[in-house]
């Protein structure tokens, strides 16, 4: 059937405007029986719900764009009008003519008329893209009122279908559920939308409430789901034996990470060695996949999360941080299960073979971006600090080098920008913004992850 769809298709694409109908059709494919002109009926409605091909009065049927009938996100501004862009025009929908559509919802938009070419309306919402909301409640005279955190959505009167199971006072923010979506009220005066209370989530004037409901709006949970940290719980926080099974141990070389001043959780480390034609670079990642086995509650909540979100003065990570922060964290002083990649770069910085294969590592230190530039710089309390191994850091920065200027050479771009630190006190409250500093150890470090990937 999906065969005979495309073929049908194709051929209403390569014809003329409304040059087939249901006959000619079949005619010209040789559909003769009669199970083969129910066959291609079906197709052919398949095709007009999906709203790739329309069928004029004359029931001779045309592309959707050919009888300006399009399919696509639409645009919401905060004063209700909608604009829905097509590759070279804008096409206008008033208010009342949005049909209960919300800001990127999956729409048919069909013309007013011919004459207006620009005007038009939702003929039918295909996809709901807004499903949940965040919103302040205020409570007048024991009435409910919602005043949304998305802007767009304010052009409606918000209903609270379940306020009267919660305990509500002025001032609080909650994560709702959209269980009505708009629709003109009795009386034909105002569009109503309905929704429900799924979580308190404080007062707005409380420390993180604000950052709270940005994730929620989004649909980052920093609460992990029960079955996901069931799961966890399971998961051992040691290396044991039988894990390193097939694994080569790099246990005896000499690793660090590198890291941010505040990061608890280390998923990458270096080590690093002088050889006759240049350095022998390893770098190496915590094996997540060893404890994340596909399919279970732990890995369909991580594809999820698709990433660790930080915002501000916090991270929301990928994986719980009984997770993230402990076994698959590439602590100091304990056994970890890891992936190597093990690089030998010549004295042009290119990289003439290298290495991939299961590992154990234990990692030396716990090295921060502004002690090795402190190393790099000479400070004399940093560098007695770590005499040990500050060695390895002139040779990461002379290998850093070579990788880098041979990239140079080879016409990499640098999307180098400058980024704002936000620094916040105990309450959350913003009290500075300064220019985020990147030295020598960030390129670093940079430079042997792509060197890696």
């Amino acid at each position: 059937m999906e065969s005979l769809k495309n073929t049908v298709y194709d051929l209403i694409l390569n014809g003329s405007s409304g040059q087939y109908d249901l006959r000619m059709i079949a005619s010209v494919l040789k559909l003769d029986s009669t199970a083969d002109f129910v066959m291609l009926n079906k197709v052919l409605n398949q095709l007009e719900d999906e709203y790739l091909i329309v069928r004029n009065k004359k029931d001779k049927y045309l592309l959707a764009h050919q009888a300006r009938v399009y399919r696509g996100k639409i645009s919401v501004n905060t004063k209700g009008k909608g604009f829905f862009d097509l590759e070279n025009e804008t096409i206008i929908i008033p208010k009342e003519n949005l049909n209960g559509a919300l800001d990127n919802d999956e729409v048919v938009v069909k013309l007013v008329n011919k004459k207006n070419d620009d005007l038009g309306y939702v003929e039918k919402i295909i996809k709901r893209n807004t499903v949940k909301v965040i919103g302040t409640l205020t409570i007048s005279k024991k009435v409910v009122v919602v005043t949304l955190d998305e802007e767009r959505l304010n052009n409606y009167k918000i209903k609270v279908v379940n306020a009267d199971k919660f305990k509500l006072v002025n001032g609080l923010k909650a994560l709702f559920k959209i269980v009505k979506y708009p629709y003109v009220n009795k009386n034909r005066k105002s569009l109503i939308m309905e929704v429900a209370i799924e979580q308190i989530i404080g007062h707005k004037d409380d420390p993180g409430v604000d950052i709270l409901s940005i994730l929620l709006s989004y649909e980052i949970d920093p609460i992990f789901p029960e079955e996901v940290m069931n799961q966890v719980k399971e998961i051992p926080q040691e290396v044991s034996e039988s894990c390193k099974k097939g694994r080569k141990d790099l246990t005896h070389l000499d690793i660090v990470t590198i890291d941010g001043d505040d990061a608890k959780d280390f998923d990458d480390a270096i080590s690093i060695e002088k050889t006759i034609h240049g350095y022998k670079l390893g770098v190496h990642i915590a094996d997540v996949s060893y404890y994340v086995r596909k399919n279970t509650p732990l890995d369909i909540e991580a594809r999820k999360r698709g990433t660790s979100t930080y915002v501000v003065d916090k991270v929301v990570p990928m994986l719980p941080h009984l997770l993230s922060n402990g076994i698959c964290s590439l602590n100091p002083d304990v056994e970890r299960l890891t992936l190597s990649c093990v690089m030998n770069v010549n004295h042009k910085g290119e990289i003439v073979d290298y290495d991939l294969f299961e590992s154990v590592i234990k990692s030396k230190y716990r090295m921060t971006y502004n002690n090795v530039n402190k190393i790099f710089d000479g400070n004399k309390s940093v560098n007695k600090k770590y005499k040990d191994i500050s060695h390895l850091f002139y040779l990461m920065r002379d290998c850093a080098k070579l990788i880098r200027k041979r990239r140079d050479l080879n016409g990499s771009i640098d999307f180098d920008k400058e980024e704002a630190l936000i620094v916040v006190d105990d309450k959350g409250k913003v009290v500075d913004i300064k220019k985020r500093e990147r030295r020598e150890s960030e390129n670093i470090i940079e430079d042997f992850m792509i060197s890696a990937n």
